[in-house]
């Protein structure tokens, strides 16, 4: 039970009884709450946050010289950006973020640092797709450790009033990371290529692309030391309804039993173990084979040439999948199973599903009919890759539905937080797009060097997502100091600015114009960020957050970064084989998704109706 000024030195019982003891020394006091220290923690955290989207983001830069390498397309590039990394990050990011809850907040990051960092460095070493996929896949399940810590750390070491703005620059290392991703990888490639015309007479027979991943990966292994330094803030701190941090007398094993719940057939041994009616279990296997479907029909209809029909079915085929996890979890809670036969909910769902399947197939043949069969290589992978990432995503949510139901129902009966959980991934499937096409654009379209496009659009990202993110916080405080709903006005902004200057980036004719709007665009579109977190964090109880966290971190993944990129390589690559240039087939590829924009402006509008209520519910219940 939480209780006000505790000392940080604590105690707690292990599952024998044996009393251990807390190591008092590297507990913050209370008093660095908004303090210098506070300020130090932050500014470190940022820097991880850099590290994070430097290996991540550095792949945009490398993909025209990994492409012609390795002989692989669009649609595989993407793959390697978005799904390779997200299915990954997002599945191991919930069980990594249990652990944040268990565990020393500030280990759980430097262990992740490190073995991110090492697999960023054995990228240098990949030698094909498949390698280089393995460890694309590595780098996600470290960066995974990251966000649901340092979120947490954030929350305890700010006051809410104060929250917002520590969260959004916490997220310029979003920017400032992919801005020096760049700045790194263009002079990288020019320079290895100028010194070793021949790779084959380079050190190692590397190539620059792989040069550039040892450049940006060994120094990241050696981060992890400095974070090891910081100081763990006392849970609820910041709010001054302490719960002191003993250390979980078994934190692996209890994360090691959440990522059991998560894989498929395991799975059900762990659904079975803890009990879950046979509804759950039939809901389970049912869901598996609803998705094998959908996935299936994907791989079928993105393998064929058919660009006026691929951005409606995927976004149907994805909805689909959404809405029947949507009803599902709705049946097993206790509140609806009272109202709703759940039996009949499935069934309406699955029979939704089918439907479209049906569907998406015909549009199928009819394509393949019109265009002769031409096929994109990478969609087996990519789909089937989804479609796993999604049963995980449930079979998890049904596990913790039986061990942890107090969290299951803060996540799922809080109508804010399913809107924020929403309505934000929604819009990064837009911004985790355009972050990564968004220079192979440039460099199709004006043919600008890489030492060019990667100083210019480097410094730009660094500088304008600095200052969106920050702006995005200081406006969400300060409106939310008029406003109950005053953050999701301040996410409103930054869909209703990015529209219009990330279109005016793309169709801009001239260099200098091009790189002008991309400034503008980039200020605007992360404004959401903090803002978004933020209102997260304030809904929930401090030993929930990591968890929560992990779950909204999931959705921005599987919406966002599975999703974009990915979908919009297919859709250049479709557009490509009907006949359009290189350029303009990309160009045509982003802009499409901008619609997505107004789907996440909707939903963070009703946002604002729900928040006042579920604010005042949560607080009655911290009081």
């Amino acid at each position: 039970m939480s209780q006000k000024n505790v000392a940080p030195q604590t105690h707690t019982d292990d599952d024998n009884g044996n009393r251990n003891r807390t190591d008092t020394g590297m507990y913050a006091d209370p008093s660095t709450v908004d303090s210098g220290y506070a300020k130090y923690v932050l500014t470190v955290l940022i820097v991880i946050y850099m590290f994070n989207f430097i290996d991540r983001q550095i792949l945009s830069i490398l993909a025209n010289d990994i492409k012609a390498d390795l002989g692989i397309s669009d649609a595989e590039i993407g793959f390697l950006y978005g799904t390779a990394f997200a299915v990954f990050y997002a599945i191991f990011g919930i069980p990594l973020g249990r652990l944040s809850d268990l565990w020393v907040r500030k280990r759980v990051i430097a262990t992740g640092l490190g073995f991110w960092s090492l697999m960023t460095a054995l990228s240098g070493f990949a030698r094909n797709f498949g390698m280089l996929s393995t460890f694309r896949i590595g780098v996600g399940v470290g960066e995974a450790s990251a966000g649901p810590a340092a979120y947490s750390m954030i929350a305890d070491y700010f006051k809410p009033a104060k929250r917002a703005t520590a969260m959004a620059l916490y997220s310029s290392g979003i920017y400032i990371g992919s801005g020096i991703a760049y700045m790194i990888g263009g002079p990288v490639l020019d320079t290895w290529k100028a010194w070793y015309p021949d790779p084959s007479l380079a050190p190692l027979g590397l190539a620059g692309w792989q040069v550039a991943f040892l450049a940006v990966g060994i120094p990241g292994i050696l981060m992890a030391f400095w974070v090891n330094t910081l100081k763990e803030p006392i849970r609820g701190m910041s709010e001054g309804v302490m719960e002191p941090a003993p250390l979980h007398p078994h934190p692996f094993k209890t994360t090691f039993t959440e990522l059991l719940a998560i894989f498929p057939g395991i799975n059900i041994v762990s659904l079975v173990a803890g009990k879950a009616r046979n509804k759950a279990l039939k809901y389970n296997a049912c869901l598996a084979l609803a998705l094998a479907t959908v996935a299936l029909v994907l791989v079928y209809f993105t393998n064929m040439n058919a660009p006026l029909l691929s951005w409606p079915l995927v976004a149907i085929a994805v909805y689909t999948m959404l809405t029947i996890a949507q009803a599902l979890l709705l049946s097993l809670s206790k509140r609806h199973s009272e109202n709703v036969q759940p039996g009949k909910v499935f069934a309406v769902n699955l029979f939704g599903a089918l439907i479209i399947a049906l569907v998406a197939y015909a549009c199928f043949l009819w394509a393949e009919s019109a265009t002769g069969n031409r096929m994109l290589p990478g969609n087996i992978i990519q789909w089937s890759a989804l479609g796993v990432g999604v049963y995980c995503a449930f079979t998890w949510a049904q596990s913790m539905s039986i061990k942890l139901p107090e969290v299951f129902r803060t996540m799922f009966r809080t109508p804010t937080l399913v809107l924020v959980g929403l309505a934000f991934p929604i819009m990064s499937f837009v911004t985790y797009g355009t972050g990564f096409w968004a220079i192979p654009h440039v460099q199709r379209t004006f043919e600008v060097s890489n030492s060019e496009v990667g100083m210019v659009m480097g410094l730009t990202a660094a500088g304008a997502g600095l200052m969106g993110v920050a702006f995005g916080g200081w406006l969400a405080d300060k409106l939310r100091k008029r406003f109950v709903s005053g953050r999701m006005i301040a996410g409103i902004v930054s869909g209703v600015g990015a529209v219009p200057t990330g279109l005016m980036f793309l169709y801009s004719d001239d260099i200098v114009s091009t790189y002008i709007w991309y400034f503008i665009f980039v200020f605007f579109k992360p404004i959401f960020l903090g803002p978004s977190y933020a209102t997260v964090t304030d809904l929930v109880p401090s030993h929930m957050r990591g968890m929560i966290t992990a779950v909204y971190l999931m959705l921005m993944t599987f919406i966002g970064l599975a999703l974009g990129p990915h979908v919009m390589g297919v859709l250049s690559a479709s557009y490509s084989y009907a006949g359009m240039g290189s350029a303009e087939a990309l160009q045509t590829a982003v802009a499409w998704p901008f619609i997505l924009y107004g789907v996440g402006i909707a939903l963070a509008f009703m946002a604002c109706f729900t928040i006042k209520k579920d604010e005042a519910r949560f607080q009655t219940a911290q009081a």
